[in-house]
């Protein structure tokens, strides 16, 4: 008995007809990369800061993309991003602005303090259902060892760490302005800001383990 070469095998047939119907069933479809999910609607700007050596002119950029990965990391970080990028049909695009507090934009009325003190980062527009925003993140230094003892719990160590709280919980803010438009920001005293406080707390307490357990880096002091 001779075969026609040009022909698939039945073994060949048996192997395209369960592939196409593992497709048709989306059991080979696997949940996208989350940095290409992040990278489709978000971009990075840095000021290099005249405070710390580690956000300098030749630093900067790696900080600020390893503060984004290590939010990204994060099971909450992670299911936020995905979410925003749904919002409009996936029109909304964000700039993540990191840079000293000194350099912040002073014509706006946004600048105020946030739940934990002064670490002025904001966003902006805060009008429901826009498309475009602006994340303005401040650098913030790891804590020195004379730090340590007036650390409670709750608060992280890694200047790294802070940043990438501060990216996420700016970030909900957006997920927050069009999920809930007729609401308050997020933690203004509306009726559905404990979603957004619950967000809060799940990443943090996710956040907090992986500070507490990261190798500890030198201090990031300010210049003389």
């Amino acid at each position: 008995m001779t075969t026609d070469a040009s022909q698939p095998t039945e073994l060949q047939m048996m192997a395209r007809q369960t592939g196409d119907l593992l497709l048709a069933k989306g059991a080979t479809a696997q949940p996208a990369d989350i940095r290409s999910v992040w990278n489709a609607f978000a971009k990075m700007e840095t000021v290099p800061s005249k405070k710390y050596s580690a956000y300098d002119a030749f630093k900067a950029r790696t900080a600020a993309n390893d503060a984004i990965d290590r939010m990204l990391k994060m099971g909450e970080g992670d299911k936020l991003v995905r979410d925003v990028r749904k919002l409009r049909k996936g029109a909304v695009r964000v700039t993540v602005d990191f840079r000293d507090v000194e350099d912040l934009p002073r014509n706006t009325t946004e600048l105020k303090e946030d739940d934990e003190g002064s670490k002025n980062n904001f966003f902006t527009p805060t009008d429901p259902g826009r498309k475009r925003y602006t994340l303005y993140i401040v650098w913030q230094p790891d804590k020195t060892p004379n730090d340590m003892p007036l650390l409670d719990a709750n608060r992280y160590a890694l200047g790294l760490s802070e940043l990438a709280d501060s990216v996420f919980h700016e970030l909900l803010h957006v997920w927050y302005t069009h999920v809930y438009p007729n609401d308050h920001l997020g933690h203004g005293g509306g009726y559905n800001d404990r979603f957004f406080r619950q967000r809060l707390r799940d990443f943090k307490d996710e956040l907090l383990v992986l500070d507490k357990t990261l190798k500890r880096r030198p201090p990031l002091r300010p210049r003389p």
